[in-house]
């Protein structure tokens, strides 16, 4: 039987509704914008990465950074607007949930 453990869960953005959910349990960090990313791979690698909008770039910056290349990004949004949809459609664990 499996052990339960929290996961680390890292935010992109202020995605206040599940980030108050999911840091109850879990272990969370937040960055404003995706130009944080790099430095805080360094102390904290997530097992899940969660924002209400990424484009094409913003997905391949995460790929290239070796450390996130297989980690499951969650893109959370009241509406995804087709280019959201588009974008992400190319990538391997984007999953997009309104």
């Amino acid at each position: 039987m499996a052990v339960w453990r929290p996961k680390k869960i890292l935010f992109i953005g202020t995605h206040s509704a599940l980030l108050k959910v999911l840091s109850k349990e879990n272990e969370t960090e937040v960055i404003s914008s995706i130009n944080f990313i790099g430095s805080l791979t360094m102390s904290f690698v997530p097992d899940l990465i969660v924002a209400e909008t990424l484009n094409a770039e913003e997905i391949i910056t995460i790929r290239k950074t070796d450390k996130l290349a297989f980690v499951p990004i969650l893109i959370s949004s009241e509406k995804i607007t087709e280019e959201e949809w588009r974008s992400a459609i190319p990538f391997l664990n984007v999953i997009l949930c309104s």
